[in-house]
């Protein structure tokens, strides 16, 4: 991935969603190709 194909960067918090999870993110990326990165649990 180059960095002209990236359009947005999001950052959101995993929620519970029945015996799953997931991340809301605006309808307008519906069908789109994305990728999630998840990050180790660092505390400031």
């Amino acid at each position: 991935m180059k960095d002209r194909e990236i359009e947005r960067f999001l950052e959101r918090v995993v929620t519970l969603f029945g015996t799953s999870a997931k991340a809301d993110i605006p309808r307008k990326y519906i069908g789109r190709n994305v990728y999630v990165i998840i990050t180790k649990n660092v505390r400031d």
